[in-house]
């Protein structure tokens, strides 16, 4: 079915590509505020705290 429906293979790969951006964003939060900002890596990682907060209101 992905190779003969065109908006299969379509849909697939738009999804692809956004989860593939979503994991570059979430994976780049801890360095960037490791590296930047000198934190450790759990303090880096309380960052998602506030992420999934605003996801829930």
């Amino acid at each position: 079915m992905l190779r003969h429906e065109p908006i299969v293979t379509w849909t697939t790969l738009y999804h692809a590509f956004i989860y593939g951006l979503l994991f570059l964003l979430l994976e780049a939060y801890p360095h960037v505020y490791k590296s930047h900002y000198s934190m450790s890596r759990q303090q880096a990682s309380l960052v998602f705290i506030a992420l999934g907060t605003s996801l829930v209101s």
